[in-house]
């Protein structure tokens, strides 16, 4: 089993937002992108920008993501991932979401795994995810 993470997972954890979805316990690795460290830093900082977060919650967020970082493996985006992540989707989905697809469904042909659960609170995500064929928890399959 391979479990993915996407960076709605960690900054829902690492930002106190309400029902973040449970992470696997330290049996199973858990994967995500590299890209998941810029987009939860650009997210927390434009909070920190937009006076939306004092320096201590920035503080505590940035500290709180470290903490979680280390219990994760990171996968590189490389060429064939963006190569990936440019190819048509299911259905609609931004480029960063794309960027998450791709490198989820590259961990699942490199490590022949048949169930790849991919942990997401994006709707759209969600339902592009399911139509690859992951197993997507974090969102009620009838909200997308």
């Amino acid at each position: 089993m391979i479990v993915y993470v996407d960076s709605t997972v960690l900054l829902r954890r690492v930002l106190g937002e309400d029902d973040p979805v449970d992470l696997p316990n330290d049996d199973v690795l858990v994967f995500t992108s590299e890209l998941a460290r810029v987009e939860c830093r650009r997210t927390i900082d434009r909070l920190r920008v937009t006076g939306q977060a004092t320096g201590d919650e920035v503080a505590t967020a940035l500290h709180a993501l470290a903490v979680l970082e280390s219990g994760l493996t990171f996968v590189m985006v490389t060429g064939d991932i963006l190569s990936a992540a440019s190819e048509p989707m299911p259905s609609v989905v931004g480029t960063l979401d794309a960027l998450h697809l791709a490198t989820a469904s590259a961990l699942s042909d490199g490590l022949d795994e048949d169930v790849v659960i991919f942990l997401t609170h994006d709707r759209q995500q969600a339902r592009a995810a399911r139509e690859l064929g992951f197993d997507v928890r974090g969102v009620a399959h009838d909200a997308t």
